[in-house]
């Protein structure tokens, strides 16, 4: 598994994952609503943690910036 998620966007996702989880506890939604807005903060809490996202590898996308020396293999 290569890691395709770069440091800012691992502190986006971190930081929408946080304001996601604020805002499902804080605000008077249904129950449905904030299920969802919980799976999708711990989806990307857990993609930022691990550095690799499932998505970015369908789309052949990587907001990782490729070392030099790494490009030459």
């Amino acid at each position: 598994m290569k890691l395709n998620v770069g440091t800012t966007d691992r502190m986006i996702r971190i930081s929408l994952g946080i304001v996601l989880i604020v805002f499902s506890i804080s605000l008077q939604i249904s129950v449905i609503v904030k299920l969802i807005l919980i799976v999708i903060s711990i989806a990307l809490i857990i993609t930022a943690i691990f550095g690799f996202c499932p998505a970015y590898k369908i789309f052949n996308f990587n907001s990782k910036k490729i070392d030099p020396l790494e490009r030459r293999k």
